[in-house]
């Protein structure tokens, strides 16, 4: 009787700061996943250097590595950028956020977070699958994506994160 051959599934970790930027990003998981990829998402809690620090900490067992943090702050923490992946979004998630929606990018953090609480009707961090999938369907990051850097690279680590 032969063997059944088992197909060797390689991995990739994703680390946000926060609650919003894993629920954020676990959306795009389930609508742009590589089936031959197992994807981990988890969050640092606090700023850019968090994100790097729980990169280092938990990635060596990933066969890729992405650390992905508001462009607000600096990382000031040193990282084997062959192994991490440093993903930075322009000053933060919510701008991304505003921009899919054609909005002007905000001056600040603060003014983002300020102006997405305004057109999705609740924080960021308190969003649900159910309000992903209505403020942000698929077909409007296909839209936005060639002229928004930050939300193609996002999408194209799950299509293929070989590709960085």
């Amino acid at each position: 009787m032969a063997r059944k051959v088992r197909k060797l599934i390689k991995t990739c970790l994703l680390v946000g700061e926060g609650k919003a930027d894993k629920s954020f990003l676990n959306y795009l998981k389930s609508l742009y996943a590589n089936s031959e990829w197992r994807f981990t998402i988890d969050k640092a809690g606090g700023d850019p250097n968090s994100v790097i620090i729980k990169a280092k900490k938990i990635g060596a067992a990933y066969d890729k590595v992405f650390a992905v943090s508001d462009a607000d702050r600096p990382i000031s923490v040193q990282y084997p950028s062959k192994k991490i992946i440093s993903l930075r979004m322009t000053p933060c998630l919510e701008s991304v956020l505003l921009q899919i929606y054609g909005k002007k990018i905000p001056r600040n953090s603060d003014e983002a977070k300020l102006n997405s609480k305004a057109l999705l009707k609740k924080e960021t961090q308190s969003l649900m699958l159910d309000d992903w999938k209505r403020h942000f369907p698929k077909d409007r990051f296909e839209s936005m994506r060639k002229s928004l850097s930050e939300l193609d690279d996002l999408i194209k680590i799950f299509e293929d994160p070989k590709s960085f």
